[in-house]
């Protein structure tokens, strides 16, 4: 469904991972993201929105960055992706807006 190009994009609420990743060891935050994130690769953009889970397993500054991720071609972040990144969605920052229509703002 999310290659057949009827998906403009695709919002991920948050709490993507869970808060009791950190305790099970080192990678195991990472290999959460990545089981997850696999299914998304080739599709449309994916907006990450930070949840307190993903603040209980990496800090705010990484999270902006973007997290490298084994067997994925783009990193895990909370700031705008790349195809909207501009004025409104500076690069890095989790605090954006953009239109993924003419008559749509999302902020």
């Amino acid at each position: 469904w999310g290659r057949n190009g009827n998906v403009a994009f695709i919002a991920q609420l948050g709490d993507f991972i869970d808060g009791a990743n950190r305790s099970l060891g080192t990678h195991a935050p990472r290999e959460a993201l990545r089981e997850l994130m696999q299914p998304l690769q080739g599709g449309p953009p994916v907006l990450n929105l930070v949840g307190n889970h993903e603040l209980y397993n990496f800090r705010r500054a990484s999270l902006e960055a973007g997290i490298s991720v084994a067997d994925t071609c783009v990193p895990f972040t909370i700031a705008a992706p790349n195809c909207w990144q501009g004025q409104d969605a500076p690069a890095g920052r989790a605090y954006y807006s953009f239109c993924p229509h003419p008559r749509w703002r999302v902020c």
